[in-house]
């Protein structure tokens, strides 16, 4: 399962994003991701955009300040919208802190 930490500045990539009928890779795309638990958004964690950095990889930062619940289930939620298309990926997380 994944791990977020609590009280450190998580970065948040996702890719390299292809196009999956010509394997291309996608440079041009609005991507953002929320954090949730039981469907509702953590305060701080909502819409964050993830920017292009290269070869067709987003990422962004969940900031330190951001409160978490050590050992508690959250859901880091991503969307990814280009070219009328939208792809849309839940993932399960625990948090902890950094060392555990």
């Amino acid at each position: 399962m994944q791990k977020i930490y609590i009280d450190s500045d998580n970065i948040i990539s996702f890719g390299p994003v292809t196009d999956s009928a010509t394997e291309g890779i996608i440079t041009i795309a609005t991507v953002t991701f929320t954090i949730t638990q039981s469907d509702v958004a953590v305060t701080g964690a909502l819409n964050i955009s993830m920017p292009h950095t290269t070869g067709g990889v987003y990422q962004g930062t969940l900031q330190d300040t951001v409160v978490l619940v050590p050992d508690e289930l959250y859901f880091l939620q991503i969307t990814c919208i280009s070219a009328g298309s939208k792809l849309y990926k839940k993932i399960p997380c625990v948090a902890v802190y950094d060392g555990e």
